[in-house]
């Protein structure tokens, strides 16, 4: 965990839940600590018909 303001976090959890109605958890870290992600993308065909 770093060190930052202890009310960013909180901050940041206040402004994420006011956009996406979600209580996400948050813990900061230092730069370079989140592991690469390694997945393809999804493609989504989407077929039907257009109004």
């Amino acid at each position: 965990q770093v060190e930052c303001p202890p009310t960013l976090v909180l901050d940041i959890q206040k402004e994420l839940h006011i956009a996406l109605h979600l209580r996400v958890p948050i813990e900061a870290v230092e730069p370079g600590n989140l592991p690469r992600f390694e997945l393809k993308a999804k493609r989504v065909d989407d077929r039907r018909k257009r109004s």
